[in-house]
């Protein structure tokens, strides 16, 4: 059986071609339960920009409306 936290063990090539077939709405609602090693990884294989934005949206995701 596959984990999301699975994804900590993958190659850097692996993890951006998984990234890039992963809708970003899914890819939030995952991290919100990650380790911080995890999303670590996951914003080191995206773009700088595309990181800073799905920082921003994870931030936001746990601020109380």
């Amino acid at each position: 059986m596959f984990v999301f936290e699975d994804l900590a063990s993958m190659s850097a090539s692996a993890m951006q071609t998984v990234l890039r077939e992963i809708p970003t709405g899914q890819l939030l609602l995952a991290l919100r339960g990650a380790s911080e090693g995890l999303k670590d990884k996951i914003f080191s294989n995206m773009s700088k920009r595309a990181a800073d934005i799905l920082r921003d949206d994870l931030e936001a995701s746990h601020r109380p409306n």
